[in-house]
This record gives C-alpha cells, structure tokens and sequence, in this order.
C-alpha cells in the first residue's frame, strides 16, 4: 500500500505540477528612434537564445575592427622546385567566381607553364577552430559544415544526379571526382552537403578547384595536392600575388545576412580572434567579441558568432544597444519593399525577428522579438508592434 501511495505522490510531482522548462518565454520591445525611447516592451531583460539574430552583433564587430570597404587576402607563393604554395586568410567569399579569378591573376604572373604540386596552407586559423556546435555534429546540411582558412564554396558541394551520373549543379563549378564518395555517401539524389572534417575533404577541396582553374588557365599541374606541413616557413619562397577578393565586407556582410549563412558569420567571427598570435583560434575570437560587448556596456553571453550554439543568451534591451549601433548599416539586411528591414533567428522551438520597421511617415522603429520555448510565430507578434507604431505617428 505505500509503494502504491509513494507511485501516487511521484505521477502528481511529475505530470500535475507545471513544467517551468517548457513555459514560453518572450523578450520583446519596440523603440523610437527619433525620440530615443522604448514605447513598448515585455520581459525586456529576460535573456533568451538569440539564434541568427546574433549574426547582427558580428557584422557590427566586424565593421568596427576591420571597416566596411575591407577585402580578404589569398597569398600565393612558389619554391625552386616549382611548387606553388596557396595561404588563405579566412575568406568566405572564396567561391568558384572568385577562385577562377584568382588563377588567372596566379597564371599571368606565374613564370612557367608547368608545376608540380599545389600545397595549402591553413595555419591561418588553428587546427582546432572546427568545435562549434553545428560542425561537431554528424550531419548532411550545409550549415554544419566546418570552418578553414583556406576554404572553397563555404566548405560544401551542390550537385544533382542524371541517370547514373552526378553533375555540379553550378555551372561555374565542376564536379571533382574525388569527392563523388561523399556525394553517394549522403543518399541525395541532388542538393549542397558540406565537407566534412573526416579524411580532410574540407582541407583539400580548395586544392582541387585551384588546380582546375589553373588548367583551364594553361598552367599544368602534374603533382599532388599536399598540406603546408608546421614549422615550414616562406623565408626561401617567391611571392607571386597577395590577391584582394573581389567582394569588400560590406559585400560579405549583405550576403550573409541575407542568407542567413552561418559558415560566413563564423568565418568573420574567427578572423575577428586574429590578435599577435601566427594563427587566430574560437577561443581568441569568443574573448574578443566578449570584449566588444563589455566595451560597448552590452550583457549577454556569445560563444560564436552565427547563431547556432544555444549557449547563446541576450535579451531584447540588450539587443536594442546592438541594433542602436548598427543603425548605419540596417540596409545591409533583407527587406520588405524598403519598409521593413530584418533577421530571423530560428532553431528548434525558437522563432525570433528583429528590424528596422519604417513607418508611413518615414519615422524609423527598431523592434526586437525573441521567442524561446515555443514555434509561436514572430510575424504574428511583429503585426502587433507595427500597429503600435502606426498608431504613435
């Protein structure tokens, strides 16, 4: 009889009492920016996870430290015995479009017509940089893929089948054969994958779109793809090109917010680590934009710079700083009919949205949602807000 009251007394603790864990939990608020003030909010300094929205704060570091017209950096070398040598400095924008430009800069002031192997240099970032919490996962999305410093198509492969056969689904980017392994591999008849960090795919890929291009620019490659080995240096080797990419930060910026890319935003987020240190790691990158925040009064806790981690906690008024400080650059993010410009943020049970709303007096509201412990969706709330601000004038 007491076991059976003990089993009693435990279902009404486990299945009578409220689950806490699961209460939906809101941070929101509405500001003026004309007259610098909130005019509405809720919960404003509950800490929730923020998910892409935080992708806000790395764009604004990143515009501080290294400014808006910044270029990336690939440096290309060559020895006596005719190797070239390819030293990335974390360019997210190292995409076909731009490798095949920077092998006809290469081509041009190479000195010969035939090489023996490409040899990549990824000591820019650390070995161990490639611990966020999407890429340790196992997983097939392209949003999981790792982060390098020399890194080619954000670290993935899109591809489609025809018949028996698979094809690059980029007309720009050939399919290397290489890696038709990993493409059988995911049991997708077409889409993007990342590469992985297993066997050093993510490492080598850059090797072989570099040598294609050179090919196709009439330098022959008859070596090997081969990794820049540690304690090697430049000291006995040739510079041939420091090349700027194409695209400026600003030009970064856009598109991965636009894309909510979180390759791109980690990408950004470990070169804003680079400190006196040879090589720039997660753990220089996180202490710098820790400093950031506490520089700039800001209180929340980042782990990294895209969103992904749920260790990630901000609340809407500390948002607010962030988005008060970005306000120069709001155009950068996806928009409504130049009305309404935002950022989602959206992991499993989170659905947040913060913006630049623009009223029909041309009267500019900054409105932060974040909405945790719920698939409650943030549109539905922002129509309320909007009301808000119509009505204020």
């Amino acid at each position: 009889m007491t076991n059976k009251i003990t089993l009693f007394l435990l279902f009404l603790l486990i299945f009578a009492l409220p689950s806490y864990s699961q209460d939906k939990d809101k941070s929101v608020l509405l500001y003026d920016t004309d007259k610098k003030e909130i005019i509405y909010s809720e919960n404003k300094n509950t800490q929730l996870i923020p998910a892409s929205t935080i992708k806000i704060l790395t764009a604004l570091a990143a515009a501080e430290k290294l400014g808006i017209s910044y270029r990336f950096s690939t440096e290309v070398y060559t020895d006596n015995y005719r190797n070239i040598y390819v030293k990335g400095f974390g360019d997210p924008l190292f995409i076909s479009q731009e490798i095949n430009k920077f092998c006809e800069k290469t081509a041009k002031n190479l000195e010969h017509n035939n090489y023996n192997n490409i040899i990549l240099d990824q000591s820019y970032f650390s070995p161990a940089v490639i611990q966020f919490q999407g890429t340790r996962i196992k997983s097939i999305q392209p949003y999981d893929s790792p982060n390098n410093a020399l890194a080619a198509n954000f670290n993935s492969i899109c591809f489609k089948k025809t018949g028996s056969n698979y094809i690059s689904c980029e007309k720009q980017t050939p399919l290397i054969k290489k890696f038709l392994p990993l493409i059988k591999k995911s049991g997708l008849e077409s889409g993007r994958i990342p590469l992985t960090a297993n066997n050093n795919s993510n490492l080598t890929y850059p090797g072989y779109l570099i040598k294609y291009f050179l090919e196709q620019n009439k330098i022959n490659i008859n070596g090997k793809i081969k990794h820049f080995k540690a304690g090697l240096s430049y000291r006995n080797k040739t510079k041939v090109i420091d090349y700027k990419s194409g695209y400026t930060l600003e030009d970064i910026i856009e598109k991965m917010l636009f894309y909510s890319n979180n390759f791109i935003a980690n990408q950004i987020f470990l070169k804003l680590g680079k400190n006196n240190k040879e090589y720039t790691d997660e753990i220089s990158a996180r202490k710098y934009l820790n400093n950031f925040l506490e520089k700039n009064g800001i209180n929340a806790v980042i782990s990294e710079g895209s969103g992904i981690s749920r260790s990630n906690r901000i609340s809407a008024n500390e948002m607010l700083k962030i988005m008060i400080d970005f306000y120069p650059y709001y155009k950068l993010l996806k928009n409504e009919n130049e009305q309404n410009f935002y950022k989602t943020g959206t992991l499993s049970n989170v659905r947040n949205l913060c913006g630049y709303y623009i009223n029909k007096n041309n009267k500019v509201y900054i409105y932060i949602i974040f909405q945790n412990n719920t698939n409650d969706d943030p549109w539905q709330e922002l129509k309320k807000i909007m009301t808000k601000a119509d009505k204020k004038g």
